[in-house]
């Protein structure tokens, strides 16, 4: 594991912080929040879901694919499929009122041979959603907040080691202070 268990605890608490410092409001207990995580942030995700859980907010996971599921679905699928919106998912995003992304990609580069018109059609699909999540934060009833999670891939790319990785996200996230929050209310 790339962090400390004081590191994640750390972590989660920056990210809950992030999503609500620029809500006009605090959340409010059994606001809805979407946790959209890739595989190798779960043990970051585990802490994150029990900080919201305790706070009594109602959480939502969105499991992104791995690289294999992501490149056959762009390889393999037509443009009806790319276009699908699943049920649901337009009432979700209405009843949002947050959303924090562990971003923890396996491979930077396992979409290299795709066409970009079939990313394209994938995005144009999905843009009715974020224009409901923009218009709720204009509102000030939806905010968000994202992470990067160390993963061999981006340590590579980075030419460090996984171990120096992390330990420049910890470094930049503050997640070795005494009071990571209270480090990033200062700075903000």
């Amino acid at each position: 594991m790339p962090f400390t268990k004081k590191q994640l605890e750390n972590y989660a608490d920056v990210l809950i912080w992030g999503a609500a410092a620029e809500r006009p409001k605090p959340f409010k207990p059994y606001d809805t929040v979407i946790v959209r995580v890739n595989l190798d942030a779960v043990p970051l995700a585990e802490v994150l879901h029990r900080k919201l859980i305790s706070r009594r907010m109602n959480v939502v996971f969105r499991y992104l694919p791995p690289p294999g599921i992501e490149k056959d679905f762009f390889m393999f699928s037509d443009s009806s499929q790319r276009k699908f919106i699943n049920a649901g998912e337009k009432e979700l995003s209405q009843a949002s009122n947050g959303l924090i992304a562990l971003n923890a990609p396996a491979s930077l580069t396992h979409l290299k041979d795709v066409d970009p018109k079939r990313m394209a059609e994938v995005a144009i699909a999905k843009k009715p959603m974020r224009d409901i999540w923009n218009k709720r934060e204009e509102q000030g009833q939806f905010s968000w907040t994202l992470c990067t999670y160390p993963t061999e891939d981006l340590a590579r790319n980075a030419r460090l080691s996984m171990k120096e990785y992390a330990r420049q996200i910890a470094k930049a996230c503050l997640l070795d202070e005494k009071d990571p929050v209270g480090k990033w209310k200062q700075i903000f």
